[in-house]
Order: C-alpha cells, then structure tokens, then sequence
C-alpha cells in the first residue's frame, strides 16, 4: 500500500467499512515491525478473531447469571476445574514471554485463543453432564483476557474485576435518563409479545405461539441490542440464554439471514424453472426436436424439415445442402440423446396415467363381464374401456400433451398395454 501508487485508504474510510475494534485486532494480528497486506482476507480474520473473543466473554456472562445464585460450597473444584485454572496460568506465562519478546502480539493473541477454546470446552463438558460450572474459575479466565485487551486498548471503560468488551455507545445513555426511559422500549416488546401471544393461546393456535416466539426473538430484540439463543440442555430440555450486544451489529446479522433466506430461495425457484424448461424439452418427440432446432439467428431451421428419412434424421440442411458423413453423426447423435430424454418422459407419464384411471378400466371391463355371466375378452374389455370415464381422461392427456403428435394407433397400443 502506498500513496504513491494511490492503492492507500483513510483511516476514515476504513472506519466506514470496519469497526475501530476489529481494526485494531487486524494490527495487533501483525508484529508491528513485519510488513502486513491489508485487504478483504486480512480483516476476515481480524474479524473471525473479534467474534471468537464476543462470543467468549458472552458465554461466560451468561453462566455466570445462571448460577450466581449458588454458593462457594455448591461449586465444586474437580480435575475440570483444576486443569482450566492450569490453563489460564499457562495462558499467563505465554503472554508474558510474548510481550517481553519485542512485543509479539500475535503470539500473545494465540495463546488468548487458546485459552478461550480451553473455557469453552469446558463449559460445554459441564453443560452435557448437567452439571454447574465453577464461577470463580471461569471469571478468573474472563477477568484475565479483558485485562490484556485493556493493555492492548481494545477496551477502555471497563473497571478492574469486570470482563467483556465496552457496552457500547448507547451504554452512557444510562446516566441521564430515568429507569422508565431506559426500560421502555424492552417493556413495549414484552407488552406486546405477552398480546399476541394470549390471542394465539387463546384460539388454541400452537404454531402461532412458537412463530411469535421466533418474531420476538429475531425481530423485537435485536434493535434492543439483545441476542436470544436457544441452547439444549441436559436430558434435552431446551433452555434460552440472552446477550447484550450492540444492536447495529445485531441488525446487521439480521439482514445478512434475510440476504441469505432470499438467495436460497430464488436459487430454488431457478432450479424449479431449469426442471420445468428441461422436462418441456424432454416431451418433444425426437422428430419433431429436430424439426424445431434453428440456426444462431434463432428464426431459420437448421434442416430442411422435407428432407427427413423414415428414421426421422435429417439429410439436408434448410439451404437444401446435404449432411456431410460427419454432420450426419452428429444428427444421429442428437436424435438419439433426445430419443433417450423422451422415453425416460414417456414411460414416466405412463405411470402417472396409470394411476390416474387405467387400472380402474380393468375393474370396470371385469365387473361388466360378471354381470352376464361372461370373461372379460380382450375385445370386450376395449368396448368398455373406450365408453369409460377413465379412457376419456386418458385421451384428454393424449391431447393437451405433447404426445397430440403421436398417432391413434400408437395411444391405442399404450392403452392395450395397460389392460
């Protein structure tokens, strides 16, 4: 990046794509004396690395809401519990060595990682047994990394003891406004999830009661700057936990899902449309798709449609040129793939008739037969089967599809074949 070569970006206009957070996670990724490449690719993992230490810090808050109201004693130190404390005091000692060896931080963010990874298993063990994390340990690992991060200034309001990244802007909110001011818009949400929630209870409407719980969580929330995660539990019971964040970052992941709900979605809808042209271009007749092939101008016909032999190929070209030996094998070649596409089409529309009506003809020709104390002759079999409702729906398909072209005597073979 240089001036000189104007490949360079503000910091002004860096701020407007990226946070001044992840910025400086993106350096602190880099040794300050080592040159460093800064794109796309650089801030993904700079941003990766952010979102890895959010989720950390938002994690260990919300086990230590879920079990504040326990004490010292009920909190056991076990192997668990030992080893992630002799986690943090590895953890400890790699950061100090990195920082005293010409201040690596990349180093010393790795060995960060390393202990979040390290907390998150844990919780994620006690979480499968049922069991309760230890409160002390785990802010002991929390306290710790938020310490490093004030030293590498990426949190600066936060006092000695807490943990977690600053609050955000909206947090200073707090000290001149009232505690009506500050809790009206989650008592709105509440209101009015509590509402909606009654009408639907109250018309026995399940699904609307769990689609208002999905509205709530991905819609009243966010703007609030509250993450609501459903989590499993031991004995699968499901259980919500709930994050502060700040709500532009919330939104943002908000629109991102409808982004990707829409891709998804017009990507199913273009699939469906490939199908349906491809099955249209499969019910053509090999003849008649041969017929039908034009020339890059999209309007002249590219054989001579007088010209076909009793094999349905083409032998001259719409100028009146006849197919070369080479261009002959490439008709033939065409013939047969849309040969093979229509009777794969073919035999499935069989079947599908087939269960529309043709078996019932079979019952109508032999209960017919039964009543006059007769069997069920094939001749007598196709008298009933043309006077049945049945072979009118057949015949009704034969004509609005593009099987119209094949002859009386080819739909008659296909009706005998089913009775």
């Amino acid at each position: 990046m240089s001036k000189s070569l104007k490949n360079f970006i503000t910091i002004r206009q860096a701020l407007q794509q990226n946070t001044a957070r992840q910025i400086r996670f993106c350096f602190l990724r880099h040794k300050y004396n080592a040159p460093m490449d800064y794109g796309d690719n650089t801030m993904d993992h700079a941003i990766t690395t952010e979102k890895l230490f959010v989720e950390f810090f938002h994690n260990v808050k919300a086990n230590l809401r879920r079990f504040a109201s326990l004490t010292s004693q009920e909190q056991k130190w076990e192997d668990e519990e030992y080893l992630l404390q002799g986690d943090v005091a590895t953890c400890k000692i790699r950061v100090d060595e990195s920082l005293r060896d010409d201040f690596d931080t990349p180093t010393a963010l790795a060995a960060l990682a390393d202990l979040v990874k390290a907390t998150n298993i844990y919780i994620e063990s006690k979480a499968k047994k049922g069991g309760v994390t230890n409160s002390l340990v785990l802010r002991n690992s929390a306290v710790y990394i938020t310490k490093i991060f004030k030293v590498f200034g990426l949190v600066s309001s936060i006092s000695d003891g807490e943990i977690g990244f600053d609050a955000g802007a909206n947090a200073s909110d707090a000290n001149g406004a009232s505690k009506e001011e500050i809790l009206e818009p989650i008592l709105d949400a509440l209101m009015t999830f509590r509402s909606n929630v009654r009408n639907m209870a109250r018309n026995q409407n399940i699904k609307g009661v769990l689609d208002q719980c999905d509205t709530f969580r991905d819609d009243s929330l966010p703007p609030l700057g509250i993450r609501l995660e459903d989590k499993s539990a031991a004995g699968g019971v499901q259980q919500s936990v709930w994050k502060l964040d700040n709500p532009e970052t919330l939104m943002k992941e908000r629109q991102l899902k409808e982004q990707e709900k829409i891709r998804k979605q017009e990507e199913k809808e273009a699939r469906s449309r490939e199908e349906k042209e491809q099955e249209l271009k499969n019910s053509i007749p090999p003849i008649e798709f041969m017929k039908s092939l034009l020339l890059e101008d999209g309007v002249t016909p590219k054989y001579k449609s007088e010209t076909f032999d009793d094999e349905g190929i083409p032998t001259h070209f719409y100028n009146g040129e006849e197919l070369s030996k080479n261009d002959k094998k490439r008709a033939v070649k065409e013939f047969k793939s849309q040969k093979t596409k229509f009777d794969k089409w073919y035999a499935k529309q069989k079947h599908v008739v087939n269960e529309a009506g043709v078996e019932q003809m079979q019952e109508s020709a032999t209960v017919g037969a039964e009543k006059v104390g007769e069997s069920p002759t094939i001749e007598k079999q196709k008298t009933n089967r043309k006077e049945s409702p049945a072979v009118k729906c057949v015949k009704a398909f034969f004509a609005s599809s593009p099987l119209s072209g094949i002859s009386y005597s080819e739909q008659n073979s296909f009706l005998d074949d089913k009775t």
